[in-house]
């Protein structure tokens, strides 16, 4: 079991704000978790996304066959899909950007080849069931897609895009609208557009369960997007920032954004409710913490037009976090001391 000294430290602290130069919150509440399961026997490596729902549990993970494992919490059985090899001729696939916007249907993006999977969770999972066919959904060509999200008849995306920081690409027509500015940096105010965007390149994106609004969180600084949907284009609401990130940018005679090994990291995951953005904030530096600084012990709750609500320790630091729409909960996994699937005790309005 790990132990580390980081837990007694923030016992000690009183504000969020002594990790942010900018932003000062204070930490209301502790959370009770409660442990649901121990996956450690599931045969599972790494997973970087989590999605439950009822009595079934999806992560993105990676097998021989597969890039992702659903489990039935009940039974243990367990069913891979989202394929590494589509088709006899092409590449293994690498996935990321795990996302489900109704609970029900999974996708992730293969960034190397600009196309969004889409599979449909299993009402029942089991070795025996029949497996969901995957519809490839391709983005326009050209551009370099990073993190996506699918809502009915669109996908919302951003990547390294001239043309604006996020992508609506209507689905019933095929068509590419592009929105909004990408964010400054107080230290280097007159970057060019392609700098911004590899600076805020690496975000994690939900949509509200009704589609008329997504939010957006940077992973390596303190930002959060607010966004609203307006029939096919995309409005912001609000940004919120706790920090900028600790970089260093030289656009001459080659561009390059490095970040020092004591920026803080940002937002580890984010689950969305109808009425609320579940944050999973980190806070921490790859410098003091190495890759514990990817889990987040920080949880931030929004609500839709970007106010801070209420702001919870966690116990115990997760690297994932999902609202269970079935059960109208919140669970949280960690590979901290186990692979552990916790419930996360907060009054739900």
């Amino acid at each position: 079991m790990k132990t580390t000294a980081y837990s007694c430290l923030l016992a000690a602290a009183l504000f969020l704000g002594c990790r942010s130069e900018d932003v000062q919150i204070t930490i209301q509440n502790e959370v009770v978790t409660s442990p649901v399961a121990n996956l450690s026997p599931l045969d599972f490596f790494l997973p970087q996304g989590l999605l439950k729902s009822g009595n079934t549990l999806a992560l993105l993970t990676s097998s021989s066959a597969y890039n992702a494992v659903a489990f039935d919490l009940q039974s243990g059985e367990k069913q891979g899909f989202f394929k590494r090899y589509l088709s006899a001729s092409d590449r293994m696939t690498s996935l990321m950007s795990f996302n489900s916007t109704d609970g029900h249907t999974i996708t992730a993006l293969d960034y190397r080849k600009g196309r969004l999977i889409e599979s449909i969770l299993p009402n029942e999972v089991s070795r025996s069931a029949t497996r969901s066919s995957e519809r490839i959904i391709s983005l326009p060509e050209g551009q370099q897609h990073l993190i996506a999200a699918k809502g009915s008849s669109f996908v919302i995306a951003t990547g390294l895009y001239d043309e604006g920081r996020y992508l609506y690409y209507d689905l019933n027509n095929q068509t590419a609208q592009y929105f909004l500015d990408y964010p400054e940096h107080k230290n280097y105010p007159s970057i060019q557009t392609r700098t911004k965007a590899i600076l805020y390149a690496s975000n994690i994106l939900r949509i509200r369960p009704d589609e008329s609004a997504f939010v957006c969180a940077d992973m390596y600084s303190g930002l959060v997007d607010f966004c609203c949907i307006v029939g096919s284009s995309i409005e912001r609401v609000r940004t919120v920032r706790l920090h900028y990130p600790e970089v260093d940018i030289e656009e001459r005679p080659s561009l390059d954004v490095a970040y020092y090994r004591d920026n803080r990291l940002g937002f580890a995951d984010v689950a969305v409710s109808q009425e609320r953005v579940y944050a999973l904030y980190s806070g921490r530096s790859i410098e003091n913490y190495g890759n514990d600084a990817f889990l987040g012990d920080i949880l931030l709750i929004y609500d839709w037009e970007g106010n801070l609500l209420n702001t919870y320790h966690l116990g115990v630091p997760l690297n994932s976090i999902s609202y269970d729409s079935i059960e109208k909960a919140l669970y949280g996994f960690t590979d901290y001391d186990d692979n552990l699937l916790l419930k996360l005790n907060l009054s739900f309005e």
